[in-house]
């Protein structure tokens, strides 16, 4: 395509190499033809840094790669081109120091960054970064003009479930900008996966978020199961999807929950909660654990096909379902 050096990386995906400088026009050019943006990448390759572009065309999901040399501080940004690519590039310019030239809005997203000098993480560069310490400093307005104020929230207060900071600025019911500081939460997850085994792995794998522990587990399971090219026995998929589909619905419940509670629902919030419960307890009810932990595993799933020596089947009483064990025929 277009002349530029191709491979495949093993596992089918189709990787292309281009230039720095010529990145963004071969986004540009195959976002035109139909694909879609999915990510930005940034790791360490020995001493070069790769950025990849992640793009799912043609039924696959295939990279765009530039290769940047040490020394290089910039790259044409992909953000004016790609808006959904705002966030990764600030997370780039934290993590690797690499500026996007043409971003619109490069303020500090994970790290406090601003002003500071040292190592940086860099995920894939076998080094430990320097220490960052906090910014006590509030997040100073930008907006001007009649009427306008600022909303200052976090990163701790009560109410919300992440502990981030951030600045609304408004002068009523529009709100031209908001100012997001992320780095309370930042725990240095990507550095720490780094020299883990496969078991340790998967284990942290479910303590990247707890409301999303199948899910990050699936993602793990993935790229180990991808990159060994194993193949998961059809029971072990089908128990996969029984827990990510049990998360999925307990998740669902809570929002519903919260958008209740900010409405004043008492009673729909009451029943919200009821409804989650009862699938978390089923999940604990399953696998010992209401986060569904220790259950996906690289290559299939830990424990016998079925979830116990007892099948699950519902028994309605009433309007209200009460879920027992039942024997299994």
């Amino acid at each position: 395509m277009n002349g530029q050096p191709q491979r495949q990386d093993g596992q089918g995906t189709r990787v292309e190499t281009v230039g720095a400088d010529a990145l963004r026009g071969e986004v540009a050019r195959r976002l035109t033809h139909g694909a879609r943006f999915a990510a930005l990448i940034a790791s360490k390759d020995d001493r070069d840094t790769v950025l990849a572009a992640v793009l799912a065309e043609g039924g696959s999901v295939n990279r765009v790669e530039a290769r940047l040399p040490p020394g290089t501080t910039t790259y044409p940004a992909l953000t004016p081109l790609v808006p959904a690519a705002f966030w990764y590039e600030r997370e780039i310019h934290d993590l690797f120091g690499l500026r996007p030239a043409g971003h619109p809005r490069l303020d500090p997203l994970l790290l406090p960054r601003e002003g500071q000098q040292g190592t940086r993480p860099e995920p894939g560069a076998w080094q430990s970064p320097d220490s960052l310490p906090a910014q006590e400093f509030a997040l100073p307005p930008v907006v001007t003009g009649p009427g306008v104020f600022t909303i200052p929230h976090g990163p701790v207060r009560s109410g919300v479930m992440e502990s981030v900071e951030y600045l609304v600025e408004t002068p009523g019911e529009d709100i031209p900008r908001i100012q997001i500081r992320l780095y309370p939460k930042h725990r240095g997850i990507e550095k720490r996966f780094e020299g883990l085994s496969v078991e340790d792995g998967v284990l942290l794998a479910e303590r990247v978020e707890g409301v999303a522990s199948v899910a990050h587990a699936l993602s793990f399971a993935h790229a180990v199961e991808t990159l060994g090219e194993a193949t998961v026995p059809q029971p072990a998929a089908l128990v996969r999807v029984v827990h990510a589909e049990c998360e999925r619905l307990a998740n669902h419940l809570d929002v519903a929950l919260r958008l209740c509670d900010a409405a004043g629902l008492v009673v729909a919030t009451a029943r919200m909660g009821l409804h989650k419960e009862r699938v978390m307890r089923l999940v604990g009810a399953l696998c010992a654990s209401r986060f569904g932990r220790c259950v996906v595993i690289p290559g299939g799933v830990t424990g016998p096909r079925c979830f116990s020596r007892q099948t699950w089947s519902p028994s309605w009483t009433g309007s209200s379902p009460r879920w027992r064990p039942t024997p299994a025929r």
